[in-house]
């Protein structure tokens, strides 16, 4: 399949999302590339995209979203991107997800990171913050 970038940008830019956005919302978190999308979830992001363009509303993210960039960003300030013997090869956003879909399941709700309301993701946002994060930073200072 050819993929018509070109035409993929046109459209993003009329929803107002960032590029990243879109493709993690397209793989589930999966990933943040255009190319490591498979022709599948390529074509049917783009199918969404040209029925919210023609549909008139704009894109919004789903409810939690800043809760996890959140928990995102803390991950990746305690270096959850790098390698750590795990079957994931890719040492960024991937990385980050596979550990913190681990860490999610290992909580009360048992559920990963995207399948969370919002209300348990600021209960896991709390937790991660206040006890994890400041556990890790406790560390370096020893």
């Amino acid at each position: 399949m050819s993929r018509d970038y070109k035409q993929f940008y046109a459209i993003l830019k009329t929803t107002g999302m960032e590029k990243e956005e879109a493709v993690m919302i397209a793989t589930e978190g999966r990933t943040e590339s255009l190319r490591a999308m498979t022709d599948v979830e390529y074509s049917d992001m783009i199918s969404k995209l040209q029925v919210q363009k023609s549909s008139g509303k704009s894109w919004a993210p789903k409810p939690g979203d800043m809760q996890r960039k959140k928990m995102i960003s803390i991950a990746r300030q305690m270096n959850w991107h790098l390698s750590t013997n795990r079957p994931i090869q890719d040492k960024g956003i991937q990385m980050i997800m596979y550990r913190l879909d681990g860490w999610c399941l290992a909580q009360k709700f048992k559920k990963s990171l995207m399948q969370h309301t919002e209300q348990e993701l600021n209960v896991l946002v709390s937790i991660f913050e206040e006890k994890v994060f400041k556990s890790y930073l406790k560390d370096l200072n020893k």
